[in-house]
């Protein structure tokens, strides 16, 4: 019997369905895995997933990074805890009271009396001022000359002896003089010299000149002529001659009623800086004294311009504040609070003028006290007891109406052993 070649569907063997999966599963794992993930390849029989391995070098990153946030936060609380700081504020207890009191002042410290002292402070004052006189005037330019000798011998020349600029102008020498003979040094000619005043022979403004050389017409055709000379060591200046302004009295006396209320307002500013802090400047006394003054140019000179220059002293009464305030108080107001407002009492001298031994001063206003509270004290008193909150810190202060504590860094609430950190503010309420 023939055999057929047609191949019939039954004998084809169909793959089972869990091969199948396998192969569907092989397919998918055999993709690349990223995010540094290794590859291994996995058995064909298996169809887990391999665990992922971490790169040695980012596991060395990592740990350096919080290794070194870490010592960089520690330094950072250990800093903070070394330097740690206390601040208290404290608003010590205030009154208000009026004042209606006159007190006597003593020099010598009397009974019933507050003793008082003076005080003064050198002052000067200056300024420019136009002249209004005008009159006429002749005036003679004037300078320094040095005159020279070649000569070996000395040479004399009398008073009012010329001496002529290459301008032509004459002067003469206002004494006479002895010019020594010239010395020979290195083989070199070393003239000898003498200074003398020069005056103008006429007056006028043409007579004024800038440095110059002179001659002596007096010597001419002489071999002295050469020998001796002289050169202006200054400007010669001064000379004018026809009306002009001048620096009169009045113009003097006018200026210094000018300068006067600058001086004075100086006067109490000098005073105030140079007191003690714990003393207390009477204000109405305080006044300026004038000793000298000076006009550059004199008064009667010749002068468009002129500059005046007041020289004195400012001078006053000053009084111990703490007695003041003592004295001051209310009847039964404690004795630990200052006054606050002492300048803006209003007060007024009676029978005074500076030298005095004895006076009397009225005090009126509204006084506005504080009680004085020391810093030092209240830092040694806080380390002393332990005193780290506010409420302690008040029942230790009997002055004090409010207290406020803070710590630097926050929280580090111990009291510092150093007393330069703790900062004490006070603030009035």
């Amino acid at each position: 019997m023939q055999k057929s070649n047609k191949k019939i569907i039954s004998d084809i063997i169909p793959l089972k369905k869990e091969d199948d999966f396998l192969q569907k599963k092989e397919t998918h794992l055999d993709a690349p895995i990223s995010y540094r993930r290794e590859r291994k390849a996995l058995p064909k029989d298996s169809g887990k997933i391999p665990p992922m391995k971490i790169n040695r070098e980012e596991k060395k990153r990592s740990f350096k990074f919080w290794f070194l946030f870490l010592i960089l936060a520690l330094g950072i609380i250990a800093w903070k805890t070394i330097y740690a700081r206390m601040e208290i504020s404290i608003s010590p207890k205030t009154k208000s009271f009026n004042v209606n009191k006159q007190l006597n002042l003593s020099k010598e410290g009397m009974l019933d009396s507050i003793s008082f002292g003076y005080v003064s402070v050198p002052v000067e004052e200056e300024g420019i001022f136009n002249s209004s006189s005008e009159r006429s005037v002749e005036k003679y330019a004037k300078g320094i000359a040095t005159i020279f000798n070649k000569q070996k011998d000395a040479q004399v020349l009398v008073a009012s002896t010329r001496l002529e600029s290459p301008a032509g102008k004459i002067y003469r020498i206002s004494k006479t003089i002895t010019i020594p003979g010239s010395q020979s040094k290195n083989e070199e000619v070393i003239p000898g010299s003498k200074e003398v005043e020069v005056t103008a022979d006429k007056p006028g403004e043409e007579y004024n000149s800038g440095l110059t050389d002179f001659t002596l017409p007096a010597l001419a055709g002489s071999p002295k002529f050469k020998n001796i000379f002289g050169r202006s060591k200054t400007e010669i200046t001064g000379g004018s001659q026809g009306k002009k302004n001048v620096v009169s009295k009045d113009d003097v006396e006018r200026a210094s009623s000018e300068l006067l209320p600058k001086v004075k307002a100086r006067a109490l500013d000098m005073l105030k800086n140079k007191i003690p802090a714990k003393a207390f400047l009477l204000n109405p006394t305080v006044e300026f004294a004038a000793l000298a003054n000076e006009t550059n140019p004199p008064a009667g000179e010749v002068g468009e311009r002129f500059t005046l220059k007041l020289k004195g002293e400012a001078r006053g009464v000053i009084l111990d504040r703490r007695e003041l305030e003592k004295a001051l108080y209310e009847a039964g107001l404690e004795n630990s609070l200052s006054i606050k407002n002492l300048d803006a009492l209003s007060l007024k001298i009676i029978d005074y003028k500076f030298g005095s031994e004895n006076f009397k001063v009225q005090f009126n206003g509204k006084a506005e006290s504080e009680a004085v509270l020391d810093a030092d004290e209240i830092k040694t008193l806080i380390q002393k007891k332990q005193l780290k909150d506010p409420i302690s810190i008040l029942a230790a202060l009997p002055d004090a109406v409010r207290a406020e504590v803070r710590f630097n860094p926050f929280w580090y609430r111990r009291i510092p052993t150093k007393a330069e950190s703790i900062d004490i503010v006070f603030q009035v309420r």
